[in-house]
């Protein structure tokens, strides 16, 4: 497991595709990067971890291609049906079937349910060879299954599934660094996959990648270095992308982790409940320490107030020699005494020590039973 703990240190490695030399003649995604500044492990207790950090690369290929195979359709064995390189829609496509001289048949779609219907124009019955190697792209693009069909004269065939003209909706960066846990369902299952980038814009539009468009992910390598080392770019049957001499960028972010489980034992996160229970036992124990009634508190010793008070001399207070006589007031007449009433003889008596101790303990467990239901 690599957790946070585990980062040692990281690189940016920014791709750009003119600067890399091309390994398959007139195709830019297919390259060799050369790094003069070889990254490579501090210790042999890590790894490297390569992940794609963004991306930005130009629609320019084209969904029907030679590169795709999927222009042509044979009947009766030869070709015949020959659409050329581009982008199309659908009723672009039609027409062009339609048109075709070549080909006897004419197409219609159905918008209705995504589907294409094939009409034989000829006065004979042709087969059209849906099973036909060359023959697979564009059949399953117009939703025809691989399958080979005879078609008499003035009858027709739909397609078996809806039409999908985009036949490039993914892009794969594949390597051949060491991948240690890229899977897939393809036979042998290991893959030097880095990335997958989804196409979500449209033809002659760019394509910013950034890895939440995905899930974040890092391929761990069994490579001790990283220097020079080979990118592709391919569809979703690894086929490479044919750019039509377009250049892109990439950049690559390489981390070191550290792989000694030793350092990297973390103590398991507590769940809430048991996050209340330490809580109530750290207030259970509190109130069990607090003194009651039968443990007096301890107190200071009392110090005399004297005893830190400096000495003042006494001083004698000087009366003036000649003091007027003030006249005497009259006398007052003698205040009448005030009856105090008789303490009520239903109060409640003093509780004696035992009872306050009871009174005590009471509290504390009815605080303790409010706490418990936290």
């Amino acid at each position: 497991m690599f957790g946070l703990n585990s980062f040692s240190h990281s690189y940016m490695v920014h791709v750009r595709s003119k600067d890399c030399r091309e390994l398959t003649t007139g195709f830019n995604t297919d390259l060799q990067v050369n790094l003069d500044a070889e990254i490579k492990k501090r210790d042999q207790r890590q790894d490297i971890h390569i992940s794609l950090s963004s991306a930005e690369i130009p629609v320019s290929y084209y969904n029907f291609s030679n590169n795709l195979d999927n222009l042509n359709i044979y009947v009766d064995g030869s070709p015949s049906l020959v659409i050329s390189e581009g982008n199309y829609d659908i009723y672009e496509l039609v027409d062009l079937i339609t048109a075709d001289a070549t080909f006897p048949y004419s197409a219609l779609y159905d918008e209705n349910k995504g589907k294409v219907t094939l009409t034989n124009t000829d006065v004979s019955s042709h087969t059209i060879n849906f099973s036909q190697t060359n023959s697979r792209g564009l059949s399953k693009a117009l939703g025809f299954d691989r399958e080979d069909e005879v078609v008499a004269s003035g009858g027709s065939t739909t397609s078996d599934g809806v039409i999908n003209l985009s036949t490039i909706h993914t892009i794969f960066l594949y390597s051949d660094l060491g991948a240690s846990n890229v899977i897939t369902t393809e036979n042998g299952n290991y893959e030097s996959i880095l990335d997958k980038i989804p196409v979500k814009v449209a033809p002659f539009e760019i394509i910013h990648y950034n890895p939440y468009d995905t899930a974040p992910f890092t391929t761990v390598l069994t490579n001790e270095a990283i220097s020079n080392f080979r990118l592709s770019l391919r569809d979703q049957n690894g086929k490479l992308l044919q750019m039509n001499d377009v250049r892109y960028e990439l950049s690559l972010l390489v981390e070191i982790h550290n792989n000694d489980t030793n350092d990297l034992q973390q103590a398991p996160p507590r769940a809430r409940r048991s996050l209340v229970s330490s809580e109530r036992e750290q207030v259970i124990e509190s109130i069990e320490e607090r003194p009651t009634q039968s443990q007096p508190l301890t107190t200071a010793p009392i110090i005399p107030i004297q005893s830190v008070m400096p000495q003042l001399p006494q001083i004698q207070p000087q009366l003036p020699q000649q003091v007027k006589s003030t006249p005497q007031p009259q006398s007052l007449p003698k205040s009448q005494p005030i009856e105090i009433p008789p303490p009520n003889e239903d109060r409640e008596p003093e509780l004696t020590e035992e009872q306050l101790n009871q009174r005590s303990e009471l509290t504390d467990a009815l605080l303790i039973s409010t706490l418990l239901d936290i």
